[in-house]
């Protein structure tokens, strides 16, 4: 019984010395206890109960709402866990460059450039002869440098009117220009000579447009005039025909 009590008085009033006991139940304590019992007694006796048990209410609260505002944060951290990993792939999975744009499909330009033939229908009308009218067929080289065209023909058609029957021959230089790819615009000059009666000769002077109908095909009209180099008929000659390019 002695030893449970100086465990109980231990408890409420500590001493930096051994508690002494005498008569069994009644306890004796040194002179240095006194100070701490006084106080110890004054706490828990003298001071009001309401007084402590609100003092311990807001400690309990203060504790209660810190433990909440760390689980506040550790939520909040956690959520933006997701935020950056979505944004880390976007910028890993984002294309470096734009796209690459579609080929467009282009025709290749006409080369004016090689050799051709063509028929093609005349009309010539002369100062002092009838107006004639005829057939006939051409030969010719071009060569295309950028912009710029040069090329020579020969050609021969026959003629009809009411003087009769005859046939003229020519050779022509050209030089122009190819204005779009399928049109060229040029002038021509050169020589011709009437293979018929009356025989005469003559500096041939013009031009004309050729345009493509298709990859080998093109269509002409040109126009020649010509100063008689013998005898005094001027001639006025209309062609229209067509060339094909090999």
């Amino acid at each position: 019984m002695a030893d449970a009590q100086r465990s109980v008085a231990a408890l409420f009033w500590p001493c930096t010395e051994p508690i002494s006991a005498s008569n069994g139940s009644k306890l004796r304590f040194s002179s240095d206890c006194v100070p701490v019992i006084r106080q110890r007694w004054v706490s828990n006796v003298l001071e009001p109960r309401g007084k402590r048990d609100v003092a311990a209410l807001i400690e309990m609260r203060g504790r209660m709402a810190l433990i909440v505002f760390k689980k506040l944060l550790l939520s909040m951290l956690v959520g933006m866990l997701p935020v950056g990993g979505a944004m880390a792939a976007d910028v890993i999975t984002a294309p470096a460059t734009t796209p690459a744009p579609l080929p467009v499909y282009q025709e290749p330009a006409f080369d004016w450039s090689g050799f051709y033939a063509g028929v093609y229908g005349a009309a010539q009308f002369g100062s002092t002869s009838d107006d004639q009218y005829g057939l006939g067929i051409s030969a010719g080289v071009n060569a295309q440098f950028d912009f710029y065209l040069l090329g020579a023909e020969v050609a021969v058609h026959g003629l009809t009117g009411d003087v009769g029957e005859t046939a003229y021959g020519q050779i022509l230089g050209r030089a122009g220009l190819v204005v779009t790819d399928d049109v060229v615009v040029y002038g021509a000059g050169g020589y011709g000579l009437d293979l018929g009666a009356p025989d005469e000769d003559d500096i041939l002077v013009g031009g004309g447009v050729e345009l493509t109908v298709t990859d080998t095909i093109s269509v002409e009209a040109q126009y020649l005039h010509g100063f008689p180099l013998s005898g005094d008929d001027d001639k006025d000659q209309f062609t229209i025909g067509a060339n094909y390019h090999f």
